[in-house]
């Protein structure tokens, strides 16, 4: 039911941010085509999953600004491409958006107002396909 639903749904974002963080220092670490792409690949399946992803992509911005600030440098080459692919990632999800949400709902964002302990008669959520 829709319990579980949402619990699976919270376990993979879990794991597509756990992975987000672990490709970008995997890439910090080796910077190759290959890896920029698998990071790529999480960051925008983390995306369509749930809205919390883009924290972790915020805090992976945020450490490296932090670290430059800190060491008072630019960023060399691989932390922009780092920042660049999660960015990208990021970015890949508008189209869904305003196509998706905002045709639908006319909303960016598909989230029901819902007021504290009350429910509308025509309550309905917002069901992507590809992860049902």
């Amino acid at each position: 039911s829709f319990i579980f639903t949402t619990y699976n749904n919270d376990s993979l974002a879990a794991l597509l941010s756990l992975s987000i963080i672990a490709f970008s220092y995997k890439t910090f670490l080796n910077c190759s085509r290959k890896n920029l792409i698998f990071l790529l690949i999480v960051g925008i399946l983390g995306m369509y999953t749930k809205y919390s992803v883009p924290l972790t992509i915020i805090a992976i911005l945020l450490t490296i600004g932090f670290k430059n600030l800190i060491l008072r440098k630019l960023p060399n080459r691989t932390e922009l491409a780092i920042a660049g692919t999660v960015i990208l990632s990021v970015f890949s999800h508008l189209p869904w958006m305003y196509f998706f949400n905002y045709k639908h709902t006319h909303r960016l964002v598909a989230v029901p107002q819902i007021e504290p302990f009350s429910r509308p008669k025509n309550f309905s959520f917002v069901k992507i396909p590809f992860l049902l």
